[in-house]
């Protein structure tokens, strides 16, 4: 077959800039800087959500990062249940005292939530802006002398001792974003999963990114768990526990298995949610090759999906 190109009409891709503000333990999905996964636990009530959600997050949690702090600045958590399972969150910066835990899964938590993530995102851009204010100054009172500083440059070189290190905001020594998590459990069939248009929780599920906030959801139910439209083509980790209604593995198969056939998902599906002590779950690690990593029986299990058709499974 004979085609033409037309020259003029290709461009080189544009890529974004280097913005990677935390570091990842590797096989999971990235946190920090464009990118914070959204996190659904699907599983009936002691399958082990909370725990495989814990066992996650602290895999998150305790990676080193480069400035030796942890990699979460703040954690809110809406949970009516949130007493009960108090020791599954304990390693994380939770300011029960601040008021960032909420026990009504309300639309106004959410709501409080995205304005308390606003501020802080909002505070560190007016620091980040005065580190840069104060680093000019000091590079025109080294350059050219105090006499050519402005009243307002010669007040804020003075208020920190000529030292534009020292400026400090709500979470210093950290000079990068501040990143978020919230933790929403037990919460199925509430008001913050409505679309009420005053609910501010699919915007910020939709812009979590941006918003350096990871968000993890457990529920028993999928599909009255999972809001649909976080279902489809949304999520970046979806633990799935065993179920027994066939209709209900179809329906999930046809909305996050594209690269799967309907009888390799059928294996997968088994394989890894079949366990003696009902534990076990199948992960689907969306933004990785569906051989390397995006198919796995519980967290460390990564399952190859050329080699389903050697299981005898029934």
């Amino acid at each position: 077959m004979k085609t033409k190109k037309v020259a003029h009409l290709k461009k080189d891709p544009i890529h974004k800039p280097n913005v990677k503000i935390r570091a990842n333990p590797p096989f999971l999905p990235e946190i920090g800087g464009d990118k914070s996964p959204l996190i659904s636990m699907c599983g009936h009530r002691g399958s082990g959500k909370s725990m495989t959600t814990t066992n996650l997050l602290q895999l998150y949690n305790d990676y080193p990062q480069p400035d030796g702090l942890g990699l979460w600045d703040r954690c809110f958590v809406i949970s009516p249940t949130y007493e009960e399972n108090l020791h599954y969150w304990k390693f994380l910066p939770i300011d029960e005292e601040g008021g960032d835990v909420f026990i009504d899964p309300t639309i106004s938590a959410v709501n409080n939530i995205v304005a308390r993530i606003d501020e802080d995102m909002e505070e560190y851009k007016e620091w980040k802006e005065n580190v840069e204010t104060a680093e000019k100054a000091m590079k025109k009172f080294l350059d050219k002398g105090v006499y050519k500083l402005t009243e307002d440059e010669l007040i804020l070189l003075y208020s920190i001792n000529f030292k534009p290190e020292e400026l400090e905001w709500k979470y210093s020594p950290r000079k990068t974003p501040p990143c978020f998590l919230l933790i929403i459990d037990d919460c199925s069939h509430s008001k913050i999963y409505s679309n009420s248009g005053t609910n501010k929780f699919s915007n910020l599920t939709l812009r979590n990114r941006h918003k350096n906030c990871t968000i993890a959801m457990l529920n028993q139910s999928y599909k009255t768990g999972v809001p649909k439209f976080l279902r489809q083509g949304n999520l970046s980790i979806l633990c799935l526990w065993k179920v027994f209604d066939k209709k209900l593995i179809d329906d999930i198969y046809n909305e996050v298995s594209n690269d799967l056939t309907i009888e390799e998902w059928k294996k997968m599906f088994k394989y890894a949610t079949d366990s003696e002590d009902g534990h076990s779950h199948l992960t689907i690690m969306f933004d990785l090759p569906k051989n390397e990593g995006k198919y796995r029986k519980n967290l460390d299990e990564i399952i190859i999906v050329d080699q389903l058709n050697t299981l005898q499974i029934d």
